[in-house]
């Protein structure tokens, strides 16, 4: 519950599930409580993302993302994030050990949280962590971890015009 919608904002970007806005209305809190109990067979572990919202708003960025999975809620570590690559459903993040996990989440919402911590909208489907990149060729940049992106060569220009040749 919060007077600040900047701050209501920022909590939803770090995992909170919703927020009500002061003074508080029966209609909104009835929903929020709902919002909780329909969230209840997702988040299996609320204490994990409680501890993490913490953490972040203590942070001036995020430094953990909670990603909803068909299983619960997977917490990963920004930094190690490669990639946000765009599917059917939301997105798959591609791990610096290896993993991928599948979220719900959707492309354009993770870029909105993660775009003041060096990522970059490649293309419609694709959201690259910059400080993980090795390589840049003409049309492919290659990242720690072994993956390789094909990007289009005007995006691949922007990120130089921007950010110069890695690393960053």
């Amino acid at each position: 519950v919060t007077a600040y919608n900047d701050l209501a904002i920022k909590a939803l970007k770090y995992c909170a599930i919703d927020f009500i806005q002061k003074p508080v209305c029966k209609d909104e809190l009835t929903k929020a409580i709902e919002k909780v109990k329909n969230n209840k067979g997702i988040v299996r572990n609320s204490s994990l993302q409680y501890a993490v919202l913490f953490e972040n708003l203590g942070n001036e960025l995020p430094q953990k993302l909670c990603l909803t999975t068909p299983s619960g809620v997977e917490v990963v570590d920004i930094e190690q994030v490669i990639a946000f690559e765009a599917v059917e459903d939301g997105v798959v993040a591609h791990i610096l050990n290896g993993r991928t996990v599948e979220s719900d989440k959707g492309i354009d919402d993770l870029e909105d949280t993660v775009i003041d911590n060096l990522f970059f909208r490649v293309t419609n489907e694709l959201l690259l962590n910059l400080k993980n990149v090795e390589i840049i060729s003409k049309n492919e940049i290659f990242m720690r971890g072994g993956l390789c992106f094909k990007v289009p060569t005007d995006r691949i220009g922007d990120i130089k015009i921007r950010y110069g040749n890695p690393p960053y």
